[in-house]
């Protein structure tokens, strides 16, 4: 197959001197019966010919845009003609719309109208990229054009919607609606149509820097709250690891085949809980990212963020977890023999001091004694905008 646009020439040599060569170009889908010629080329009425000197000939196929069939008839210099009319089919790859993946980092629902907006993701295309365009728009009006960087195929470029406001191209208040997507637009120039490809639209609310911390609070009590569920989860563990100490070496094969049950089903909560802590420091990282990002001056809270939760839940996924998940491992290996009991209690020991590091790490988040003072603050706010609305 060639790509869709390209020039191509038919070449051919004969056995003997042609005088010319008629030839016809068919769609790719015409019906054949096999054993058949479906086309009468010497009646046809788009029927071309090009004279011919000696045995060789070209056949100039131009620009192709879609796939064909050429049908080929040769004329020796006393005007006989092949008895086989050659056909070659000319399979036509064609051009594909950009793909765009992109979504913004570190960032969430709600933007201050000063905010700095990441955008990453990937950008592809079967023949390149000419341009990649962030469009946005606020609230009804018309999109406007803003050019991004790419690298290879890879996205990664900031809008700075301060410094665009400086300049007078974008004005951010609160309470507008920010839309924004991804459009790529490639080479193509066969038509006047250019193909773009376009990402998924985002839509974002432009808040206070007051409002944002609200919503950035809650978020954070509700990742406590889940941090609250996984030690839930990971205390219920720690009763099965004690009863392993003194079931698995029971002599009955009932006791045997519930300790290796209990084993397995340890494995597979401590796989849960780790996949769950991983996206909690996710979650955690974006709360930090949304704060550098929209320009909140909280650098205790940054700080609070970064040393005191977001770090040691990385140390902990990868220093004390390992040696959790190990240690049940070797368990349910050792119950598998009819033992265990040493296993346990060194899985056990894991245990506790995971435990002990997520409890210290939970204590320093968002509680619900500090929750109040966001609900004070979200009335404070509310009675502002009525006031604000009033004159």
């Amino acid at each position: 197959a060639v790509p869709e646009g390209t020039g191509l020439t038919l070449r051919g040599r004969a056995s003997q001197p042609l005088s010319r060569v008629d030839y016809l170009l068919l769609s790719s889908q015409v019906e054949t019966t096999p054993g058949v010629e479906t086309t009468d080329i010497e009646n046809a009425a788009a029927v071309r010919s090009v004279e011919c000197q000696g045995d060789e000939f070209e056949i100039p196929l131009d620009i192709v845009r879609s796939s064909q069939v050429i049908e080929v008839r040769l004329i020796d210099q006393f005007g006989l003609s092949a008895e086989q009319i050659p056909r070659y089919v000319i399979s036509v790859r064609e051009d594909a719309i950009p793909e765009v993946d992109a979504r913004l980092q570190g960032i969430g629902l709600g933007i201050t109208p000063n905010v700095m907006l990441p955008v990453v993701g990937t950008v592809r295309d079967d023949h390149g990229v000419q341009q990649v365009l962030a469009e946005i728009a606020i609230n009804d009006s018309q999109p406007l054009q803003l050019p991004l960087d790419l690298h290879d195929t890879a996205l990664q470029s900031t809008l700075d919607m301060q410094q665009l406001g400086e300049q007078g191209i974008v004005q951010l208040q609160p309470g507008d609606t920010l839309g924004m997507l991804v459009a790529a637009q490639d080479f193509y120039n066969l038509d006047q149509q250019p193909h773009v490809g376009r990402g998924q639209p985002l839509q974002l609310s432009v808040v206070t820097p007051d409002q944002l911390l609200v919503m950035l609070d809650r978020q954070e009590l509700e990742l406590r709250q889940r941090l609250e569920l996984i030690v839930n989860e990971l205390e219920q563990l720690q009763d099965v690891l004690e009863n392993l100490q003194t079931e698995s070496e029971a002599e009955s094969d009932t006791a045997k085949r519930l300790a290796g049950l209990w084993a397995q089903q340890s494995v597979l909560q401590a796989d849960k809980s780790q996949q769950e802590l991983m996206s909690v420091a996710a979650r955690v990282d974006n709360l930090q990212q949304q704060l550098i990002n929209n320009r909140i001056d909280s650098y205790d809270r940054q700080e609070r963020l970064q040393a005191k939760v977001l770090l040691p839940l990385r140390e902990l996924l990868a220093k004390e977890y390992p040696a959790l998940s190990n240690g049940l491992v070797a368990l349910q290996a050792a119950t598998l023999k009819a033992g265990g009991a040493r296993e346990a209690a060194t899985a056990n020991r894991a245990l506790v001091v995971v435990l002990q590091r997520l409890e210290e790490i939970k204590a320093n988040m968002q509680d619900i004694e500090d929750f109040n003072e966001i609900v004070d603050l979200v009335r404070g706010l509310l009675d502002d905008q009525e006031k604000l609305l009033s004159e």
